[in-house]
């Protein structure tokens, strides 16, 4: 929640390997540092820069008044660099750390599923965790960490189901949607640009956890 998903915004390779630029005072112009066991700490300062494209593409950017989509404000005078997915599926407009998000989500009601009836004009909130870690396509390979990705939106004053469509926010990048919640699940595998070598570098998740919850926006972590 708080390295991961900053990468989505093609923003920040280099921020997410810090060791790396300790590192790569060491190491000299060799991309990344490989373990004994195969696999590698981080990419060296240098090999961080990465060349990004857009990975995805969704219904539009933030179109408003969209019937059956999560309608609540958005505060546009907030600095978009400033929170991150969940900052902004619970509009605190926070940078949440993945500890801050699961302890928020403890205290809310777990579904069973997503197609599950909540209260009336309660807010569902989908969450996944996964490991997450790099990789080149000439086989060099980061330590994995875990992370996750949440999005939310109202349901129904009425019937309490829905919403059929949110907004999203991934890492530091713009807010974007309506869209399916589903459609918002971080793909397993997704290509995020290329080193200094021109060799293409990869974001790949896996062990994901996906769950469910409800809560009244006055339950919401401020």
């Amino acid at each position: 929640m708080n390295r991961e998903l900053d990468l989505r915004n093609g923003a920040s390779v280099a921020g997410v390997c810090l060791l790396g630029v300790a590192l790569g005072f060491l190491i000299g112009s060799n991309p990344w540092v490989k373990l004994a066991a195969g696999r590698v700490i981080a990419p060296t300062a240098r090999a961080a820069q990465v060349t990004t494209r857009t990975r995805r593409v969704f219904p539009g950017v933030a179109r408003r008044g969209v019937a059956g989509a999560d309608d609540r404000a958005i505060d546009w005078s907030k600095d978009i660099q400033t929170y991150n997915c969940a900052g902004f599926a619970f509009r605190n407009y926070k940078f949440m750390t993945l500890d801050e998000v699961r302890s928020a989500l403890v205290r809310m009601h777990e579904m069973k599923s997503p197609a599950e009836r909540c209260p009336p004009g309660a807010l569902k909130v989908w969450a996944w965790e996964y490991d997450v870690h790099h990789e080149t396509a000439d086989g060099w390979v980061e330590e994995a960490h875990r992370d996750g990705h949440v999005v939310a939106g109202l349901t129904d004053p009425v019937t309490g189901m829905g919403p059929r469509e949110v907004y999203c926010k991934f890492g530091r990048g713009p807010v974007v949607g309506p869209g399916d919640p589903e459609q918002f699940r971080p793909p397993e595998r997704e290509e995020v640009g290329t080193n200094n070598m021109g060799v293409k570098v990869f974001v790949v998740r896996e062990r994901f956890n996906e769950k469910w919850y409800w809560a009244m926006q006055s339950e919401m972590p401020k």
